[in-house]
């Protein structure tokens, strides 16, 4: 009997840690640090937050050339929006919005933002 309960608390054990290592490894995004980052600063010091989650603020701007795509932008620095819906975009053209996600660097792409949120400033 003694032994049964012991290998019950081991396997009640076991389970509670996968879980807890799943949780905190897919489950874990939201505690994942944002950082506060301007367009100016994506566009001038770009390598120091690639991969990084961050929020910034511009207006957001609809391009057609070479082909459609979205940007937020700071006077003359430009930022692109990817992997968010089009039709949100659409409403939200011309206003100053906050833009979260990952930030990356592309070649042939340039500065991107793949956005997890874009909604007016507040």
């Amino acid at each position: 009997m003694a032994r049964l309960a012991l290998y019950l608390t081991i396997l009640v054990l076991a389970l509670f840690v996968l879980t807890s290592a799943f949780v905190l490894r897919h489950g874990g995004g939201a505690s994942e640090a944002i950082r506060r980052v301007s367009v100016h600063d994506l566009a001038t010091a770009t390598e120091q937050y690639v991969g990084e989650r961050v929020t910034t603020v511009g207006v957001l701007r609809q391009l057609q050339e070479p082909e459609e795509h979205f940007v937020v932008e700071a006077g003359e620095m430009r930022v692109a929006i990817i992997g968010y819906d089009r039709e949100a975009l659409l409403k939200l053209e011309g206003q100053t919005v906050t833009v979260t996600g990952r930030f990356d660097f592309k070649d042939g792409t340039g500065r991107l933002i793949q956005a997890d949120s874009v909604t007016p400033a507040r």
